[in-house]
């Protein structure tokens, strides 16, 4: 009789730990497929480009990093805002005279930038063209 007591008891314990361990890995599961959901959601999200033309107000350039400034009537409520764009070494820049050097945008011409922001904060430039 001590006997069956003893084991019910070891098996009511055993019993119990087990369905805690089941329990926890469960949840374990359940939370690491919405990690991962949340994860494949954010890098598949696609980098959302702005189109913008104006007038270049002014263009700091060294060693293929620089800021384009571009004023134009599309960027906020006021006429003649201007936007700071950032440039880096994968910026595609497209200039109309072909006597002029690649890359070299001109201040008080006007010009098409596609942007995309980093991290929300940043305009970087695709691209830039030149209206010929």
């Amino acid at each position: 009789m001590i006997k069956k007591s003893i084991t019910k008891r070891v098996s009511v314990k055993a019993l119990n730990l087990l369905t805690g361990f089941v329990f926890l890995l469960i949840v374990l599961i359940f939370s690491m497929s919405f990690a991962n959901s949340a994860l494949v959601t954010g890098s598949q999200q696609a980098i959302q480009t702005d189109t913008l033309t104006g007038e270049v107000v002014a263009v700091d350039n060294l060693h293929h990093l620089g800021m384009l400034t571009l004023q134009s009537d599309e960027i906020g409520l006021y006429p003649n805002d201007q936007l700071n764009i950032f440039m880096n070494k994968n910026t595609s820049v497209r200039v109309c005279s072909e006597s002029e050097p690649e890359n070299d945008i001109k201040v008080s011409r006007n010009a098409t930038v596609t942007y995309h922001e980093v991290q929300g904060l940043l305009p970087l430039a695709d691209s830039v063209s030149e209206k010929c």
